[in-house]
């Protein structure tokens, strides 16, 4: 998805899927994205009570939550960013 988020082709990405499951993974994955970014940065304006200095529109949605994940608690920097994504919402808002 981030080959795919950053401009290249879908034909030209590493991932072994076929070229329309890598669509819907961006289609599906596209707006839970922003959904999920959302609901971090709400999570952040709790835990600091302080608005965050974010930039609440990027076109990038990994861009976007790799943002927020940078102002939270590190988790282990093996995790991809949707793995510390998911760990996060898990405890404030059900998938």
């Amino acid at each position: 998805m981030r080959h795919i988020f950053d401009g290249g082709e879908v034909s030209r990405s590493i991932c072994g899927a076929a070229e329309s499951t890598q669509w819907r993974w961006v289609k599906e994955f596209s707006g839970k994205m922003q959904e999920w970014a959302g609901l971090l940065e709400s999570r952040i304006l709790r835990l600091s009570q302080q608005v965050p200095s974010l930039i609440q529109r990027m076109s990038h949605p990994l861009g976007r939550l790799e943002e927020i994940l940078s102002r939270l608690p590190h988790l282990p920097s093996d995790w991809p960013v949707l793995v510390q994504t998911l760990w996060w919402l898990k405890k404030s808002h059900p998938l």
